[in-house]
């Protein structure tokens, strides 16, 4: 996974990291409830999301608390 990012920036807006095809932003803080749809709607009003990532925990089937969402462009 370590070559697939070049470098943590801050360009005023907050961090965000490079991948070989776009942007990645990790978000932390989520409710358990939370779902892909629910981050993809809020998130999308930033820009077009390429991917999104929620991981669920195994036993529970509820959210960890943190995604990560990738970008086109920063």
């Amino acid at each position: 996974m370590a070559e697939r990012f070049d470098k943590l920036e801050s360009k005023g807006d907050g961090p965000y990291i490079k991948s070989v095809d776009g942007f990645v932003i990790c978000i932390t803080g989520l409710n358990e409830e939370t779902s892909e749809e629910d981050l993809v709607d809020t998130f999308a009003d930033h820009g077009e999301i390429k991917n999104c990532v929620l991981n669920l925990d195994r036993k529970t089937g509820y959210a960890k608390g943190y995604a990560l969402i990738e970008y086109s462009t920063a």
